[in-house]
């Protein structure tokens, strides 16, 4: 499945917005259309979903790549995929000093792509698509943000949501 970000018009209202598609069905992708409508309707800025849109692009030829589905993802992958989004694809391991100088992408790009993941597997923990989000990232990486992402809250790769409401935590 090779995947696209189109621009959709909504009929209604005419407005245009970013739509994720399988370019051989002509389909939605639905984990990503449902979050990205979701965030639609919460407000966000337009320029904020449409990166959210093309991070999530990036992340599903991803999975595609490593044949993972995306609601069978933990930690170990997540650091994977941050490693190489960070790096431009599968590299031998190097040394933590030679990271920045080899990086295909800069960290704000990198954090982009967690946020917006995070934000997607928390919404379909909370619309009761996924399981509870501590049964799906099971414990084994040391996580995202030692692998190149930021550190900060709520940027440091998908984390386990405490709240009982993880949309409410969502990161704009």
């Amino acid at each position: 499945m090779s995947v696209t970000v189109e621009t959709a018009i909504d009929p209604a209202t005419g407005e245009h917005f970013r739509c994720v598609f399988d370019a051989k069905t002509c389909l939605p992708v639905e984990p990503i259309q449902r979050f990205l409508n979701y965030c639609r309707k919460r407000g966000l800025a337009t320029n904020t979903v449409e990166t959210y849109a093309y991070r999530l692009v990036d992340y599903w030829r991803w999975l595609e790549y490593k044949a993972l589905r995306w609601n069978a993802v933990g930690l170990d992958e997540l650091a994977d995929f941050v490693n190489w989004y960070l790096l431009g694809g599968d590299v031998a391991v190097i040394h933590e000093s030679f990271r920045e100088r080899v990086s295909k992408r800069s960290p704000k790009t990198v954090n982009q792509a967690m946020t917006a993941i995070q934000g997607l597997y928390e919404f379909h923990a909370a619309e009761g698509r996924i399981n509870d989000l501590s049964s799906l990232l099971t414990a084994g990486a040391s996580g995202a943000a030692s692998c190149g992402a930021s550190s900060r809250a709520g940027q440091s790769g998908v984390s386990k949501s405490s709240s009982k409401n993880p949309r409410s935590s969502l990161v704009a």
